[in-house]
């Protein structure tokens, strides 16, 4: 296997992060009424909207590092 290893990241620790992008904004969907809290009107959208925009953050933070000369 080839894996490029420029961003200091393995591929099992991408993996996690990713999964955890999506995974907590969902269990805060799931979680946070069955605590009894409220969401409001507004409140699970703003949760779905969190996975892709934790999506991108994750992106932007482990995109390759330029060499250096």
């Amino acid at each position: 296997m080839n894996h490029d290893h420029s961003t200091g990241w393995s591929m099992g620790r991408m993996g996690l992060i990713m999964l955890l992008c999506c995974l907590v904004p969902l269990a805060a969907l799931v979680i946070l009424p069955a605590l009894g809290l409220s969401l409001g009107s507004f409140g699970p959208l703003l949760i779905v909207v969190l996975c892709p925009l934790l999506m991108v953050a994750m992106m932007w933070a482990m995109k390759p590092t330029s060499p250096k000369k």
